[in-house]
């Protein structure tokens, strides 16, 4: 019906006719579909121009039939500039700091500046100043953002509350004191890695520009970025809770008693350098023993020591020519055959007895199932064969139920590694700079990464 309508308004003297439909994409599926069709069919000399901030629900189908023009948000400068030519325009005085209040809050948008530029125009009348404009849109002053972020970087938390009470006092929206505290520690970060240049980029005035110059250089650019992260994540959590004022009262006061940063590379030199003297070692004397106790009986202390059992490895046995029957050689030179499916499931074989003409093992049923195979067991007594040791072989592997005295190479290979990376860990822990920092930092504990280092 809007369509039908729109195309039935006349134009006299006009060579076009000119449609504008803004906020588009709130128009329903069926009248999508009635735009559509005129769309793909235009009357002559008719434009549609559709206006939209969320092109992503409009329908392909309509995407499809027209240009797409992107806009991007406008500076802040340029809006700045904009609304002071207004300004004359109305005869109306405005203070220059107001332009820029009114252009941070617009974020781009021309639109959205107009209409706050006629909130404040209806609050201050013909003469407009920048105080004015602030009580107006609820914007904190400039001044009140330096003196709090001041406190903070000062580790002074009770100004910082008593900032953040007189900003409340004067009736601040919390909405936009929590953006324009955000956007402020925005600023101090562009002054601290980007200088002068980059605030001038941003259109900040030169006058502030000094000043956020002067502040970042309190603070190293570690605890600038830490700072910046707790004020956005708690200025987030602030603007959606039901009481803003509260989490911002304990955000400022987190900021102001947050502990420095410090870098871990300059505290563990730090802590090796003051490691000056050699740990006395202090020489303990032995136990006495009972006179009484046989010299053979083994002390409390060693009763109680656990003893570790290596798993027994299979021992190369001597062919009848001299040559060594070496299993782990065996599994190599089965694999470099081009048999290297056949070497991975040997690999996870125990192998208990390897002798001429004798092979005995056991391991994993799915290694078991696979070398048992008639084809694969083929395979395995032809590279058998090949050792010239014995002229046959009787091979018996059976399912492994983990009484095996031996290990197969895998778990060899797993244990040589994980045996590596304790005495990496060890040989780390054993640095005095780490012993430092154990101490500095009591609960800490070392890893070995995936590339082998600690």
């Amino acid at each position: 019906e809007v369509i039908e309508t729109l195309r039935s308004l006349p134009a006299p003297g006009s060579r076009y006719k000119i449609y504008i439909i803004d906020e588009v994409h709130m128009l329903s599926t069926a009248a999508f579909n009635a735009l559509l069709k005129s769309l793909e069919e235009p009357p002559p000399n008719t434009v549609f121009i559709l206006a939209t901030t969320e092109v992503h629900k409009i329908p392909e189908t309509v995407l499809s039939r027209c240009q797409r023009h992107d806009f991007r948000a406008l500076p802040a400068q340029v809006i700045a500039t904009r609304l002071e030519e207004m300004s004359a325009a109305e005869k109306i005085k405005v203070d220059p700091e107001a332009f820029r209040m009114v252009a941070r809050l617009a974020d781009g948008s021309m639109r959205d500046a107009q209409s706050l530029l006629d909130r404040v125009f209806a609050y201050g009348g013909d003469s407009v100043s920048a105080k004015e404009a602030g009580e107006a849109l609820g914007v904190v002053d400039g001044e009140k953002l330096f003196t709090l972020s001041q406190a903070i970087l000062k580790r002074q938390s009770a100004d910082a509350l008593r900032v953040v009470s007189d900003i409340f006092a004067s009736g601040s929206d919390p909405r936009i004191f929590l953006n324009d505290f955000v956007s402020h520690w925005r600023d101090l970060l562009l002054a601290r890695f980007g200088g002068k240049a980059a605030l001038t980029e941003a259109g900040i005035p030169d006058e502030i520009a000094a000043q956020l110059l002067e502040q970042s250089a309190l603070v190293s650019g570690p605890d600038l970025q830490d700072l910046i992260h707790i004020g956005r994540e708690g200025s987030d959590t602030a603007m959606r809770s039901a009481f803003p004022r509260y989490l911002v009262e304990a955000l400022v006061v987190r900021m102001a008693t947050r502990e420095p940063v410090e870098d871990i590379a300059r505290l563990i030199a730090r802590s090796g350098a003051t490691l000056s003297a050699p740990v006395s070692a202090t020489k303990v004397a032995p136990r006495a023993v009972p006179a009484n106790t046989p010299a053979s009986a083994p002390s409390p202390t060693s009763a109680r020591a656990p003893v570790s059992a290596s798993p027994v490895q299979p021992q190369p046995v001597q062919s009848p020519n001299g040559s060594a029957l070496d299993w782990k050689r065996f599994v190599a030179s089965a694999s470099d055959s081009g048999s290297k499916m056949l070497g991975e499931y040997l690999k996870r074989v125990a192998v208990e007895h390897f002798a001429a003409g004798q092979l005995r093992g056991s391991g994993p049923k799915i290694s078991i199932d696979y070398l048992n195979d008639p084809q694969n067991k083929e395979r395995l007594l032809g590279l058998l064969a090949k050792l010239g040791v014995a002229p046959s072989w009787d091979v018996k592997l059976t399912q492994s139920d983990g009484t095996s005295p031996t290990e197969s190479i895998l778990q060899g290979e797993k244990n040589q590694l994980v045996s590596e990376k304790m005495a990496e860990i060890r040989s780390a822990e054993a640095h005095p700079a780490v012993q430092n920092l154990k101490k500095a930092f009591p609960g800490t504990t070392l890893k070995v990464a995936n590339k082998g280092r600690a």
